[in-house]
């Protein structure tokens, strides 16, 4: 008959081998919901001789979601995964995934620095592409290089469609929001093309903290969100009077904003 306990030794080293795991790092990475920024606000100016600023007369907030990513030189260990995965607003994903070559985190921030500016930029030229029909001169006012962005402490592509949105608001369009609160995430080419980006469950997360009532997100990301609404209530975040609506143009994005009744719009 086989003991039922094992052998004190052999304890020992059972007990000596799950404590050692503790410290053995992990090859995984968290993904976290970060900060929602405000757009509308001194994050972007336009500076140009004959412009008059529409932003103090801008009824309603335009938020930007973001996300926050383990730093590439720190290591995850057993208690900080049991951690997140308790928290539950934690996405965890192998480090190959994120990181799928060595990075050190002065060169992930740098890279996400030029992701950022290059999303600036084709933000403000879809932007100016969607004005060119409206008024041309607000389009030219854009092109002009006077679009100056102050992001801090961000990085990555996904913020275009907030940029571009803003940059319409700002210019032409100051009662598109209509009083209410919008949160957007979203990746923008200079055609006006949305497209999809990462981390969309912690992005809901985020932006329910605004207070948003909307969340414009990319098309292609409805398939990626990995909870239903009673999930997300079983989990205590609050999207449940969020209405995630899907857009995959900024001239989609304009005209949903626009139509104030959204009885009828697509959701996610």
């Amino acid at each position: 008959m086989p003991p039922r306990y094992l052998p004190r030794p052999a304890l020992f080293i059972v007990a000596a081998i799950v404590v050692l795991a503790q410290f053995v790092p992990l090859p995984y990475v968290a993904i976290v919901p970060g900060p929602a920024l405000n757009v509308l606000s001194s994050a972007i100016t336009i500076n140009k001789a004959g412009y008059a600023p529409l932003q103090l007369q801008i009824p309603g907030k335009l938020y930007a979601t973001t996300v926050m990513v383990s730093n590439p030189d720190s290591r995850m260990y057993a208690p900080e995964l049991i951690v997140d995965w308790v928290r539950g607003d934690a996405a965890i994903q192998p480090r190959s995934v994120i990181y799928p070559t060595p990075v050190t985190r002065k060169a992930a921030l740098a890279q996400g620095k030029v992701e950022m500016v290059s999303a600036e930029k084709s933000a403000t030229l879809a932007a100016a592409n969607f004005l060119a029909a409206i008024n041309s001169s607000q389009a030219e006012l854009l092109k002009s290089g006077s679009v100056k962005f102050a992001m801090k402490d961000t990085g990555g592509p996904s913020a275009g469609l907030a940029f571009a949105l803003a940059l319409i608001i700002k210019v032409q369009a100051n009662q598109l929001l209509q009083g209410r609160t919008i949160a957007v995430t979203g990746t923008m080419d200079s055609t006006g093309k949305v497209g999809p980006i990462g981390g969309i469950d912690q992005k809901l997360i985020g932006a329910s903290k605004t207070g948003a009532t909307i969340f414009l997100a990319p098309s292609e990301n409805c398939q990626d969100i990995s909870r239903t609404q009673s999930q997300w209530r079983a989990a205590n975040w609050q999207v449940r009077g969020m209405r995630v609506i899907p857009v995959a143009s900024l001239t989609q994005a304009v005209h949903i904003l626009a139509a104030g009744d959204l009885r009828n719009a697509p959701h996610c």
